[in-house]
């Protein structure tokens, strides 16, 4: 948040984040998702969360999409992992790295076009389980 400026309202969503951000410190993990339409406080919200984690020593990665779509594949979790350092070692293009990251392997699911979507699915079950 910029110096000087006022964060009004939001409240509700600001401290149950700073109470995620509390579990967070303490070694449960968080992976959170601040939706809505364009324009009421998203970006605000999540800078004043960003600040409070940061207060905290948690180190957080944030990213944003594009209303409409059209970004690239997986860009918001690229954005994400690169910002942590590691998004160079995934090939989200083959999902090479799927069957590390989920939790049950995926070294059965063959690699074909037909199965992408389950490789997705288990690509971000992994991440998100991290």
């Amino acid at each position: 948040m910029r110096s000087g400026s006022v964060f009004v309202g939001r409240y509700r969503e600001l401290t149950l984040l700073r109470k995620g951000l509390g579990q967070l410190a303490h070694g449960s993990p968080m992976i959170t998702s601040v939706v809505g339409e364009a324009g009421i406080g998203k970006t605000a919200l999540v800078s004043q969360a960003m600040d409070s984690a940061a207060g905290l020593g948690i180190r957080v990665a944030r990213s944003s999409a594009v209303e409409g779509g059209g970004s690239p594949a997986y860009w918001l979790w690229k954005d994400v992992l690169r910002q942590l350092s590691i998004g160079d070692q995934i090939d989200f293009d083959g999902l090479d790295h799927a069957d590390h990251l989920a939790p049950n392997g995926a070294a059965d699911v063959p690699t074909d076009a037909a199965t992408r979507p389950q490789r997705e699915f288990q690509f971000y079950e992994g991440v998100t389980d991290r």
